[in-house]
């Protein structure tokens, strides 16, 4: 049984992400874990002797709030999607979102994380969302993040980026191979090369061990060169319409190049279609 965490602002944003997860999981047995984490707003009292009393107050309305708020999500979901494979349980937690995420995947044993991102206003890494930004970075689970304007379709074609430099273990790309499986979906392997690059000795090991992890999924190599990662990841992507983009965190640099300080006209285009990030197996 799968176990995938399903962190909501109440947003139709949130909602979207939802939404994709219960369309490309539907023939999965999965327990969804609704999860929504709230702290009050700071404002201080006008009457010190009653701060206490205060805080306790702007504390039951927020809790309150946020329980009802996934109450209402979850009947959404319920009177959306009648299906007997899919069980639901609801998270309120008083704490910081990242803190919640990462006590969630501790005590459910979550596998998958689905969330929603908002598109580019201009801001360092807002096509990713802070909240996303931060789950990636600092927890070791898959996750699979939806734009706020992505309908779900079968994935077709799905592009793995990759830059060779580590061997993949199988717990670490299973996410990846379930969702390429269960949809008949052809892998797109991509790499790019700067000008006057190769692949050295060590990269070629890595390919054709990855071509042998691969032997049970239709799928294809593909090197672009003498354009950058950013650009060629995009040409990719729009030449062959991708559905889904997979990467891993655990190539930190080679994240970076691709979404480190991109243009917000760069930006624009990647918020179109989900992508999948795998991260390293926690030792």
């Amino acid at each position: 049984m799968k176990r995938i965490l399903l962190p909501t602002d109440f947003s139709e944003n949130s909602w979207n992400a939802i939404q994709y997860a219960m369309e490309l999981y539907k023939e999965d047995v999965c327990t969804f874990y609704l999860l929504n984490a709230y702290t009050p707003m700071l404002i201080e009292p006008v009457n010190p002797m009653g701060s206490t009393a205060v805080t306790k107050a702007m504390l039951d309305v927020v809790q309150k709030n946020a329980e009802e708020g996934l109450a209402n999500m979850l009947k959404r979901i319920q009177e959306t999607y009648v299906n007997t494979k899919h069980h639901f349980e609801t998270i309120c937690t008083y704490e910081f979102f990242l803190n919640a995420v990462i006590e969630a995947l501790k005590k459910y044993e979550i596998s998958l994380i689905v969330m929603g991102t908002k598109g580019a206003s201009g801001l360092k890494e807002v096509f990713i969302g802070s909240n996303t930004a931060a789950v990636m970075a600092k927890t070791h689970c898959t996750v699979l993040v939806i734009p706020e304007h992505a309908v779900y379709t079968p994935p077709r074609e799905i592009a793995f980026v990759t830059d060779y430099d580590h061997y993949y273990e199988s717990e670490e790309i299973y996410e990846l191979f379930h969702i390429v499986l269960k949809n008949d979906s052809t892998l797109s392997v991509m790499h790019s090369l700067d000008a006057y690059e190769e692949l050295n000795e060590e990269q070629k090991e890595i390919k054709l061990f990855l071509g042998k992890v691969l032997k049970d999924i239709r799928h294809d190599f593909y090197t672009l060169t003498n354009v950058s990662l950013l650009m060629a990841t995009r040409l990719f992507i729009e030449s062959r319409k991708i559905d889904m983009l997979c990467m891993t965190a655990k190539q930190h640099n080679f994240f970076e190049r691709i979404f480190g300080k991109p243009r917000v006209e760069e930006i624009s285009f990647y918020i179109k279609i989900p992508f999948l990030v795998l991260n390293e197996v926690k030792k």
